[in-house]
Order: structure tokens, then sequence, then C-alpha cells
């Protein structure tokens, strides 16, 4: 999928909070119609898991100011889940996303002259059991040395309503062992540095061996992104640790790694 109107896909999801603003802005709403044609014209990689007999639809809205001499203060796509049975976590996410929207829309965030704030999702595996999602985004407060790379995810099982953490189904030790030795690793999507330099596995390497298998464990324990039902109906976000998000994509996983702005912000590895 790329930057634009994504057309009849799946999925269910999700929430960001991050500051931005508001000049002269306007929200696209567009239903999703058919999810082969929307893969190709967007342009994104997608030969993720979709199926045809998709039991609900993604509505892509956007949020955008005008562009000047280039320069797009805020850019937003996120996916809003349509035409599903009800999912108590569905309408949790919608809730969230609609009042973003709002914020956005009503200016009640703003961002000064020369900020901005832009971000893009891509759909990498979406089935009527599984929908999983990677944001990545970029913004710039004024004043500020550099632009800030960022990237989350989602996962969510369709058939019980939950979020699924990478702690759930993988062996966590084993992967800390694997992120220290760099073993059979494979870089996915390098981060864009500002010098547009192409980066390789080993280039990761020294900052990823700065911490400790026990430091990497914990940190794996803790990735994801999981929400929590309570006992009243209500739920909770929970982000343990924001350093390392996960995704699924052709039924591999792959990680998303904070890392140095020098590095790229970011870092996506996949594992065996």
């Amino acid at each position: 999928m790329k930057n634009g109107k994504i057309k009849k896909l799946v999925m269910v999801i999700l929430v960001i909070g991050i500051s931005l603003s508001g000049y002269g802005c306007k929200i696209i709403n567009q239903n999703i119609e058919d999810v082969n044609n929307s893969m190709k014209s967007n342009g994104k990689d997608s030969d993720a898991g979709i199926h045809s007999d998709l039991e609900y639809t993604i509505v892509d809205e956007s949020y955008e100011t005008e562009k000047e001499e280039n320069y797009q203060a805020v850019n937003i796509h996120i996916p809003v889940i349509k035409e599903i049975e009800t999912l108590s976590i569905v309408d949790y996410y919608n809730e969230q996303l609609g009042k973003e929207l709002s914020d956005y829309k009503n200016k009640r965030i703003k961002l000064g002259d020369g900020d901005y704030y832009h971000l893009d999702y891509e759909i990498s595996t979406m089935t009527n059991d599984l929908i999983s999602v990677i944001f990545r985004g970029e913004s710039y407060v004024k004043n500020k040395t550099h632009p800030i790379k960022f990237v989350y995810t989602y996962n969510i099982d369709l058939k019980t309503g939950s979020t699924v953490c990478l702690s759930q189904n993988n062996d966590i030790e084993k992967i800390a062992e694997l992120i220290m030795s760099g073993e059979k690793l494979k870089l996915v999507k390098p981060a864009e540095l500002d010098d547009e330099k192409e980066m390789k596995l080993e280039d990761y390497m020294q900052e990823f061996q700065k911490y400790s298998k026990e430091e990497w464990i914990k940190k794996l324990k803790n990735a994801d992104i999981n929400i929590i039902e309570n006992s009243d109906g209500s739920f909770t976000k929970e982000e343990k640790s924001p350093m390392i998000y996960s995704y699924i994509k052709d039924e591999k996983t792959i990680l998303a790694i904070k890392v140095s702005h020098k590095l790229g912000d970011y870092v996506e590895i996949m594992l065996p």
C-alpha cells in the first residue's frame, strides 16, 4: 500500500497519538473496493496473506494539509475497520481513531511554523483470523537538530478479539541470542538515513551488542502494544517497551527495533 487511497482491504486497527496540526486541512474518507487492485495501485509490498473471502472492509481515513513549495505539514493515513461482526476491541480502536482525527480536524493539536508530522501504514497480513499492521512515520519540531522517524505495530487476533504480542508465540531467549549474534537474521527494510547510505545488518550489530542477553530478553518480553480488556468491559493500552515491535508478513515474524538516529532511528529485521 502507498500513501493514498487504499481500496478493498481487510483489517482491524488502531491509534496514534503524537502531536500535529492543521492548516486548512481536509479529511478524506474512501471505501476500499478491491484488495488486489488496491495493492497494485498503491505499490506497497502486500503479497501477505490476502484473502478474497474477507468478512470486513477497511476505510482509509486521511488527514493532510495543502502542499506549499513541496512542504506538507501534516500527512496521515490510518485504516479503520468496517462491516465486521461486533468485537469490543474493534469498537475501541475505532473510537480512538475517531478522537484523534477529530482533534486534528478541529485544530486542537497544532504544529508550529516549519514543523511537520507524517504517518502511513502497511497491512502485512490480512485474513479472517489475523490482521498485522505496521505504521511508519516521521516528525519534526522546530529547533530540534533533526527529524525523528518512528514505527509501531498492531497484531490483532480477530477470532479472540485480542492483541497478539511477540512473547506469546515465540522463544524469547532464542530471539535474544539471534539478535546478539546476527545469525540467520535478514535486514528487511533498512531505515532511510539522512545521507541515504545503504545499510547492512553488520552496521547494527555494535548497537545490538550494547545490551546483555538478559536485557534483550526483558525488552523482547515487553515488546508490542497490548490492549487489555478490563473486567468492566473497558480497555487499557499497555506499551511496556517502545523499543521493539513485531509484525507478521508471509508467515514470518519481523522485528522493528529502535536504534540511534545515525543508524536511521529504527531497523526492521526478519527472524528465521
